[in-house]
């Protein structure tokens, strides 16, 4: 197979995944985006080969977070997850992951609260943006904390923060955790 044939192939199988998030099949998509992630990789374009893994491995991040917790799927933020890692344009009308969260939070749906915090945070961190995804889950934990506690907020996004904080090391993590708190600081 030639590179051109083998890069229309993944494009395809990209729009194949497009297509099955907007029909709420996160499963198929992250398959789908699996497999587009080998078509580019014979492409050789590393860097849609590493986008699309990505974004399968986000997307199966997101719906092991909410089996272990319970919760159903939720359509919307997988969707909305998923079209904010993705390059191009958004659909009309798609959820947009930062709306999801805030419409949770706004219904009181604090488990779909709680698995757009996450995913905004996965979805950053897949993006090399530390800050951002520290962000969402310390945002996140205060927030929840003003709806339900302290210690339910600490249960949902302390063992968050610590996967964070053992992916990245400890240094890595109080760097990031110390440039968050002098943004903050600034608002």
């Amino acid at each position: 197979m030639t590179g051109r044939t083998t890069a229309a192939q993944a494009q395809g199988l990209v729009a194949q995944a497009h297509a099955a998030l907007l029909d709420g099949d996160a499963a198929q998509a992250q398959h789908l985006l699996q497999a587009a992630a080998r078509s580019w990789a014979a492409a050789g374009n590393d860097d849609e080969q590493q986008r699309c893994a990505r974004l399968a491995a986000s997307l199966a991040r997101h719906q092991t977070q909410r089996d272990l917790a319970g919760v159903p799927p939720e359509r919307d933020i997988v969707l909305a997850a998923a079209l904010d890692l993705a390059a191009g344009p958004r659909p009309e009308g798609a959820p947009d992951l930062a709306d999801a969260r805030a419409t949770a939070l706004q219904k009181r749906d604090l488990p779909g609260y709680l698995a757009a915090c996450i995913a905004q945070a996965q979805l950053a961190n897949a993006r090399g943006d530390r800050v951002a995804a520290y962000r969402s889950l310390a945002v996140g934990w205060v927030t929840l904390a003003d709806v339900t506690g302290p210690r339910p907020a600490e249960a949902s996004f302390r063992p968050q923060l610590e996967q964070l904080r053992q992916e990245w090391g400890a240094e890595e993590f109080a760097a990031v955790r110390a440039t968050y708190e002098r943004e903050a600081g600034r608002r």
